[in-house]
């Protein structure tokens, strides 16, 4: 797996970081070798990369590297629409093989803590499941983002105020994001994003939205 930036081609070695900064935005992430056109992985929190590497296998907390065969391994793009700040956006972040770090930048902002305005690296493997999703569900139409990354500072808040926000949500490492859309039920979207088997799937019907990660399959209502 490569990363495209500005029409410059970089090889990733494990656990290389990427500094990044476009338009303003700066933005490090952590990468992970694959096969060329399958997802990135990122390490889950709390993992250190040399064990894992050591290891040859995942540790605990890890889980294997999931693949759609679906996804294209030619353009995979994404489209925003934040409920809060009204933002939007629709952008390819991967194309022929190449994760688009200007892209990712982008992304990262638009999904940033809209309390405080903190920003994270977005997991690429989270975006793929996303796609995914999209497709089975058979449009085009954007995600409504109810929340994207959120800071340390913004989860303790909301964890001392209850309402069940887990001490070391995948919010905080870029790797999970509550969703709806303006034309597909949040009921449908949970039975699709069940039956991938990607990741977290928590199903919050009152609140009317749907909560994706790409941590450990498991779900929730």
């Amino acid at each position: 797996m490569q990363v495209r930036d500005g029409g410059r081609r970089q090889g990733l070695s494990r656990r290389r970081a990427l500094h990044v900064i476009t338009g303003g935005l700066a933005a490090t992430a952590s990468f992970s070798a694959v096969e060329a056109g399958k997802a990135l992985a990122v390490p889950l929190p709390g993992v250190k990369p040399e064990l894992e590497a050591a290891s040859g296998v995942p540790l605990p907390g890890t889980k294997p590297q999931w693949v759609d065969e679906g996804l294209s391994r030619e353009v995979r793009t994404i489209a925003f629409e934040h409920q809060w700040t009204g933002e939007k956006l629709n952008v390819p972040y991967y194309e022929h093989g190449h994760v688009l770090i200007d892209a990712l930048a982008e992304i990262d902002h638009i999904l940033r803590d809209s309390r405080n305005g903190q920003t994270h690296p977005t997991d690429p493997a989270m975006l793929d499941i996303l796609v995914a999703m999209r497709q089975r569900l058979g449009t085009d139409a954007p995600f409504y983002v109810v929340c994207g990354y959120r800071s340390p500072e913004t989860n303790e808040m909301l964890a001392e105020q209850g309402g069940g926000v887990a001490k070391n949500s995948y919010h905080m490492a870029g790797k999970a994001i509550d969703i709806r859309m303006p034309n597909r039920d949040t009921a449908t979207m949970r039975a699709v994003a069940l039956d991938l088997q990607a990741g977290g799937v928590g199903y919050y019907g009152r609140s009317n939205f749907l909560h994706i990660d790409s941590g450990p399959v498991r779900s929730w209502t």
